[in-house]
């Protein structure tokens, strides 16, 4: 029997203000395994809230509060297969999604003036889980380049897709921000789990689109090309997007999956 390679995960993350808010409404967290684990494991979330007055940080907080209660300890216990892996996730996002609900009847505040995008990505081993909500992204750079995993959950997807919009649009059109799935807000239709291999040298970028709205994608590819470690990356992608304006919160998670 030929013995799958080793790995090792390597991540990081940071959030930032950014220059043209007043509060940081985005919640970040990268979790690995314990280094004796077999194969290693990593949950990596970004969270962007919605809502004025703090409520969007309240709500993407607690989004990320209610994954770390269930997630990492059964990640880190036992080897789970995929259709339980699955069902894990979407119950940890189901309870997010209801502490931001019970949060907002607990407080009387309206449903829609809080709530959060979601990216809840699992890495184990050489394959990677997905939970997308929102207009938050993943990405994966491997040989043939940076490739967006994810479709934006808004309004102007929905016209990109029906050939209304060019692609180049979503970037100033006054609907850009409409998001049509997210946590809280009566918004959530559907969780979904996706699943893609990885390759041993390909790298993840997980980002609020704080980081995307202002670094278009072949810029971004061009930074997570350079040969340095995921905590290097995420602050010079934070830079990049203050240089191009910082006009919202940045977001930015980075993981290599790298040989043992």
């Amino acid at each position: 029997m030929v013995s799958s390679p080793r790995i090792r995960i390597e991540a990081a993350a940071d959030t930032d203000q950014g220059l043209e808010r007043h509060i940081n409404q985005d919640a970040v967290y990268v979790w690995t395994s314990s280094p004796e684990f077999e194969p290693p494991r990593a949950l990596l979330i970004v969270a962007d809230g919605m809502g004025g007055h703090q409520k969007g940080g309240i709500a993407s907080q607690l989004a990320v509060d209610k994954l770390l209660e269930i997630l990492p300890a059964e990640l880190e216990s036992k080897k789970i297969n995929d259709d339980a892996l699955e069902l894990l996730m979407t119950q940890a996002v189901q309870g997010a999604n209801e502490a931001i609900n019970n949060f907002a009847v607990d407080n009387e505040i309206d449903p829609h003036d809080i709530g959060t995008t979601l990216e809840c990505v699992v890495v184990d081993g050489t394959y990677a889980y997905i939970v997308h909500i929102g207009d938050s992204r993943v990405y994966l750079l491997g040989k043939d380049g940076l490739k967006r995993i994810t479709r934006d959950h808004t309004a102007t997807a929905e016209m990109v897709d029906a050939g209304i919009l060019d692609p180049e649009e979503i970037y100033t059109h006054p609907q850009r921000n409409i998001l049509t799935q997210a946590l809280g807000g009566n918004l959530l239709s559907e969780i979904k789990v996706s699943k893609f291999k990885l390759l041993i040298g390909e790298r993840i970028l997980v980002c609020s689109d704080g980081l995307w709205g202002m670094v278009r994608d072949p810029a971004l590819e061009r930074i997570l090309l350079w040969a340095s470690p995921p905590h290097i990356l995420v602050d010079e992608l934070i830079v990049a997007a203050n240089q191009a304006g910082g006009q919202d919160n940045i977001s930015v998670v980075v993981c290599d999956i790298l040989p043992g």
